[in-house]
């Protein structure tokens, strides 16, 4: 074993000191193929921790073949280019994969620092079970299907779509790539919030005062509390529970860790049901479960393969219509859009269905479907936009968070500037959220931003699950969301 895949063992196991801590971290940040593999092999360890099994010598015989695989996998004499970008996609999968083919109980929650054993009801629905979408994988969008689509939404969503879809044209590869990447880096960033003094230290050098860690984690009690009564009093709703799950994740709560009897609580209701939800309510429950398959991989990756697809191919098929009179006399038939891009569908739930069908490829969605949905989509927030003359600041909102590769960034935060998170606190803190998790690279306003979280943590904590769960998000924005580990690399 050389010196470098020893740092990389004994800082996945979590055993590497301070200095050498940091020493390593900025080696990973020069070196993708390092970073991947790290990253991969943590999550690979995290997974072990849950792990049951019968005592045969099956464990230890697959642990030896994914081992030895990682080896070959990175021999530099196995090819060329190409090759490489293969290999780099494989170790960032191949954790996940050995796991997948062990059999083990992931419905008990190991209880951090002893105590009694908690169990959590996690049966599965039966469509989470199905084969995987990989098997009926296709390689580009349907033209007809996609013809229809934009038939049905008429010129404007068909301007907003060819706008968008020239600068960003996707081949599959590319497309499972990207995303097989992003996952590999938001497990890494993850491991940033198991820590109070990480997540203290992350707050304090992006220029916030640490204690705003205290407010965060007494929000998270106040959210843990609520959705654990809603759910048992069976008042849920799909939205404050897939928030809730998303700002336990966010302050630090796993199953194993923090409140875990809420969080699995959240994670049961929602498998539970999202086999019967559609449109937007699909897309918020995927966000909440997405959010928890990063953590977790396992059965939880495999409920996001099979609703991410059927929910890119949702944004893809006409809903069935009954004839109106005219168009009865006339022989035409009347159309509808699909759900998701239709004018009543929140503007928070097309934020989740980017967010969730971006990273969806690297779980086994298709990833030209979930491309060519994603545009769909934004070309239909375009619509909106240009309805109200930009003057909405959740769709503007909501095309950061969900769309940012997509689009002119520019144009968007220069449509946020008048709305001060203060304001849009007021407005809605769901759309704060979105615009807090779109913030790194810091973005313009960063400073200004950063000092009002401070007046931010001292507002009343809401009545609703929805937007305590929001607020507490928004405030995790310097150590939760994506990308913040690129700020603190240059602060650090």
């Amino acid at each position: 074993m050389t010196d470098r895949d020893r740092e990389i063992l004994e800082w996945a196991l979590g055993e590497a000191d301070g200095p050498s801590d940091e020493s390593l971290r900025r080696r990973l940040e020069r070196d993708g193929d390092a970073l991947l593999e790290a990253a991969s092999l943590r999550h690979m360890f995290e997974e072990m921790k849950s792990l049951s099994t019968e005592p045969t010598g099956r464990v230890a015989a697959t642990v030896r073949y994914s081992i030895d695989r990682r080896r070959r996998l990175r021999d530099p004499r196995r090819g060329g280019f190409s090759r490489h970008l293969s290999v780099m996609t494989r170790v960032a999968a191949v954790a996940l994969a050995t796991m997948l083919g062990l059999s083990w109980n992931d419905g008990v929650a190991e209880p951090a620092g002893g105590g009694a054993e908690v169990r959590v009801d996690r049966q599965r629905p039966v469509s989470a079970r199905l084969s995987s979408p990989l098997a009926a994988r296709v390689d580009e969008v349907d033209d007809g299907l996609l013809e229809q689509v934009l038939l049905a939404g008429g010129a404007d969503l068909e301007r907003h779509y060819l706008a968008l879809r020239e600068p960003t044209r996707l081949d599959s590869l590319t497309g499972q790539l990207r995303a097989s990447n992003e996952l590999a880096m938001l497990r890494l960033e993850f491991t940033q919030r198991y820590s109070r003094r990480a997540r203290r230290a992350s707050i304090a050098r992006c220029g916030v005062k640490p204690n705003l860690e205290d407010r965060i984690q007494a929000l998270a009690g106040s959210v843990a509390g609520a959705v654990q009564v809603e759910i048992d009093r069976d008042v849920a709703t799909v939205e404050g529970t897939a928030l809730a799950l998303r700002a336990l994740l966010a302050a630090g709560s796993t199953m194993r860790l923090g409140h875990r009897e809420a969080v699995g609580s959240a994670v049961a209701f929602l498998e539970e049901r999202i086999p019967e939800l559609n449109g937007g309510s699909l897309a918020t429950a995927l966000a909440g479960l997405t959010d928890f398959a990063v953590v977790t991989g396992g059965d939880a990756a495999s409920v996001v393969a099979v609703h991410g697809q059927r929910l890119a191919e949702s944004v893809h098929q006409l809903p069935e219509t009954r004839p109106s009179h005219s168009a009865a006399e006339s022989g035409a038939s009347e159309h509808r859009r699909p759900e998701l891009i239709g004018f009543r569908t929140p503007a928070a739930c097309l934020a989740d269905a980017g967010h969730v069908l971006r990273l969806a490829p690297a779980f086994g969605v298709d990833p030209m479907q979930a491309h060519d949905a994603r545009l769909l989509m934004a070309a239909h927030l375009e619509e909106r936009l240009e309805e109200a003359s930009g003057e909405r600041p959740e769709v503007l909102a909501a095309m950061l968070y969900g769309f940012s590769d997509l689009i002119d960034r520019r144009r968007f935060d220069h449509g946020l500037l008048l709305w001060r998170p203060v304001l849009l606190a007021g407005h809605d803190l769901v759309a704060l959220h979105h615009v807090s998790w779109s913030q790194f690279p810091p973005r313009p306003g960063w400073a200004t931003f950063q000092r009002e979280l401070r007046e931010l943590a001292t507002i009343k904590t809401p009545e609703r699950i929805r937007d305590t769960s929001a607020l507490l998000l928004s405030l995790a924005m310097n150590y939760a969301a994506p990308g913040v580990h690129q700020v603190l690399h240059l602060t650090g």
